[in-house]
């Protein structure tokens, strides 16, 4: 729905403006008649919505393959919207939710364009209106830098334990983040001396500030070498537990999971499932076609007392294959 009205209420606007500037040559009364009327018709509270949630469709997806050009038209055309709208707060609120949501992801198609979309909005909108999301691009340009230095000021070169680490460190208030991702996790010695290691590394510093690992939010890329093929997955660091926890015990129930890794029991059945019913890999949804098995049925999502194992004949199209749900379930 949002994909057909929006770029449709783009060409009607666009439609307009060229009217009044060849049929009456710009005149400010015309101008100011149009603008006003078509305020009038999106004073409707979820216009700014569905603009937000079209930008967040257009920066994941829409911009892809464009050029330079054909994007800066594109985002002209929404801020030729987004001046029409009259409650320019709820589109700000719902545009800085997506745009935590991309750039923790790294969803979005490029940082450029986001980049001029908020000059763009702050021309129009002001400095305090895109401070929010000023601050959250400064906070990926100041990670980056910081794992510059990581790399040149350590011995391991970003290495360590021989597994390349990459931290986003970010300011609280800023991001979209829901308090479950920070919940505590027991992690296994490879992993906590890795993070030790930054966090020796980010004290010497920054000596005054506190870091908090938001567990929920890490990524993985893991080899799999016990498998047929050497298949490799882009997972959650809830899910890699997860392999490892049923490399040790064999078959378990995600409760029992969850009570052994003492983590939220809906969010680790919501990363089972990824796991198991992965689109990109597992498109019938079979219980037997994901990285892991279980006694649930095809085709329905998996039960905190469903029992799972890990899948060792597991067959996919792709050597490459990512296990991130598609839909993350907060409880």
């Amino acid at each position: 729905m949002i994909l057909e009205f929006i770029p449709e209420l783009i060409k009607l606007k666009k439609e307009l403006d060229s009217l009044v500037e060849f049929a009456f040559d710009n005149h400010i009364l015309f101008q100011d008649t149009k603008n006003k009327a078509f305020s009038f018709f999106m004073n409707k509270e979820h216009y700014p919505k569905q603009l937000a949630n079209f930008c967040d469709y257009e920066m994941k997806a829409g911009i892809k393959g464009a050029n330079e050009n054909q994007i800066e038209e594109k985002l002209n055309n929404i801020i030729n919207i987004f001046k029409c709208l009259n409650n320019k707060l709820i589109f700000q609120i719902e545009y800085a939710k997506k745009l935590s949501d991309r750039l923790i992801s790294g969803k979005t198609q490029s940082i450029i364009a986001e980049k001029s979309f908020i000059t763009k909005l702050k021309a129009e909108a002001g400095v305090t209106y895109v401070s929010r999301m000023t601050s959250m691009i400064q906070d990926l340009d100041s990670s980056k830098v910081e794992m510059e230095v990581y790399k040149s000021k350590t011995t391991h070169k970003g290495f360590p334990n021989g597994i390349q680490l990459n931290v986003q460190v970010l300011q609280h208030g800023a991001w979209e983040i829901d308090k479950n991702r920070f919940d505590k996790l027991d992690l296994p010695l490879f992993l906590n001396t890795m993070k030790e290691d930054f966090c020796t590394f980010y004290y010497g510093r920054h000596k005054n500030h506190k870091l908090s690992w938001a567990y929920g939010l890490g990524n993985v890329d893991i080899k799999y070498l016990q498998l047929n093929k050497e298949y490799q997955s882009t997972s959650t660091l809830l899910q890699l537990l997860i392999l490892l926890t049923l490399e040790k015990y064999n078959k378990k129930s995600i409760q029992e999971l969850s009570e052994i890794l003492g983590y939220n029991v809906n969010i680790l059945t919501n990363e089972a499932n990824g796991l198991i019913y992965n689109p990109l890999f597992n498109l019938k949804r079979s219980n037997t076609g994901g990285l892991i098995l279980t006694d649930s049925t095809d085709n329905t999502d998996l039960k905190p007392e469903s029992i799972i194992s890990l899948n060792m004949n597991f067959i996919a199209n792709s050597l490459k294959i990512n296990t991130i749900p598609t839909n993350i379930k907060v409880y």
